[in-house]
C-alpha cells in the first residue's frame, strides 16, 4: 500500500493557476478514507450484476475514460447513450454528467450507483457489499469508526479518491511554466493555433482546458440525446453538452458527448468545416480554414495534454 506521505495532496502536482485540491464541505484529507474510497472504486461487487466498478469505465491506463467504446456499458453490459468522460480534475468542476443535472461529485457517484444505465445497485445492495467483505469492512472501520455503513459514506469515500485524480505534469504544463524546451516546433505552431486561428481556447481555456459551460457544436442536424435540456427544458439547451477537459485527450478516444468522432484528427476536421447546421449550434463554431499543415500542427500541441505520471501512479491504481 502506498504510504501516506506518497498520496498526500501535497504530494500531487497541480496546475499553474491553482493553489489547492477543494474537497467537500466540512472535508478535509484524510488517508483511511481515500485508501477505503479507492479500493471501493475498483470494486466490482457494488453493482447490481457484480461485474463492473467505476474503473470499468474510467479506466486508469485510458485517462480514467472509456475508450475504445463508443458509449459506455452498463451492468448487464447494456450499452447507454454517452461515451463516459474522464474524471481527470474532477474535484474543481461545479456540475457533473454531461448535463450538469447534479452539482456535487459525491452526489454524481451516487446517482451512478443507482442508475440502470451505469451499476444499478440499490442502497442495500452497495452496504451489504461492505458488510460482506472482511477487508472493506475494515476499511470501513478504519475510515469511520462505528459509524453504520451508508451509501452517503461510501460516495464520500469514492468521493474523495477521485479528488485526487489530479493532472497537472503535461508538457502543455511545463512549457507555460517556462520550460521553452518543452514543446518542439511543431507543437508551438499548434500552440498559436489552437490559441488564434483554431480558437479552441475560447472554450478549452484555462487550467482545466475547459470553460465548465454547456454548447452545441453541430455535431449533429438532430440529437436525440438532447443533452443539458432534460435538466432545464429550455429549447435553447437542446443538443448543449459540457465542454470536456483536453487533459490526457489523446487517450480518451473516441470523443464527444457520444463517442461519434472516433480521432483528434477526426475531431479537428468537424471544426475545421464549422461543425453542421443546428439551430442551437454555438456562434463560435464557424468555418477555420485551417490547412492540412496546420490541422498536423493542432492535433501535435493536443498531445502534449497528455500527462503519463498520472496514468502511472500507482497512489490511483486498483490495490
Amino acid at each position: 500500500m502506498p504510504s501516506e506521505q506518497q498520496c498526500s495532496p501535497e504530494k500531487i502536482s497541480l496546475p499553474i493557476g491553482i493553489a489547492f485540491i477543494p474537497f467537500a464541505a466540512h472535508q478535509s484529507y484524510s488517508q483511511s478514507v481515500f485508501e477505503l474510497g479507492r479500493s471501493l472504486f475498483y470494486d466490482v461487487t457494488l453493482s447490481g450484476d457484480g461485474d463492473i466498478s467505476c474503473a470499468s469505465c474510467h479506466k486508469q491506463e485510458e485517462g480514467f475514460a472509456d475508450a475504445g467504446n463508443i458509449v459506455s456499458k452498463g451492468v448487464g453490459r447494456e450499452s447507454g447513450m454517452r461515451n463516459a468522460p474522464t474524471i481527470i480534475n474532477v474535484a474543481f468542476q461545479s456540475s457533473y454528467f454531461m448535463d450538469g443535472r447534479v452539482l456535487s461529485l459525491e452526489k454524481q457517484i451516487e446517482d451512478a450507483l443507482r442508475s440502470p444505465n451505469e451499476m444499478y445497485a440499490t442502497d442495500s445492495m452497495v452496504k451489504q457489499a461492505v458488510l460482506k467483505s472482511s477487508r472493506l469492512s475494515r476499511l470501513w472501520n478504519t475510515a469511520f469508526g462505528d459509524q453504520e455503513v451508508s451509501l452517503k459514506g461510501i460516495s464520500t469515500a469514492i468521493g474523495l479518491f477521485t479528488r485526487m485524480i489530479v493532472s497537472g505534469s503535461t508538457r502543455h504544463d511545463a512549457f507555460i511554466a517556462g520550460n521553452q524546451s518543452a514543446l518542439n516546433q511543431q507543437e508551438q505552431r499548434g500552440k498559436v493555433l489552437f490559441e488564434g486561428k483554431a480558437h479552441c481556447v475560447k472554450c478549452h481555456g484555462g487550467p482545466h482546458l475547459s470553460d465548465g459551460l454547456f454548447h452545441s457544436t453541430g455535431l449533429h442536424t438532430h440529437y436525440y440525446d438532447k443533452g443539458r435540456y432534460y435538466v432545464t427544458y429550455s429549447n435553447g439547451d437542446i443538443g448543449t453538452f459540457k465542454t470536456p477537459t483536453l487533459r490526457n485527450i489523446s487517450l480518451t478516444f473516441p470523443y464527444m458527448h457520444d463517442g461519434s468522432l472516433p480521432t483528434l484528427r477526426s475531431v479537428i476536421e468537424h471544426y475545421n468545416v464549422g461543425g453542421k447546421q443546428f439551430i442551437n449550434k454555438s456562434a463560435d463554431i464557424q468555418p477555420l480554414n485551417l490547412t492540412s499543415a496546420e490541422m498536423d500542427d493542432l492535433e501535435a500541441y493536443l498531445h502534449a495534454f497528455t500527462d503519463s505520471s498520472l496514468i502511472r501512479n500507482a497512489c490511483l491504481s486498483k490495490p
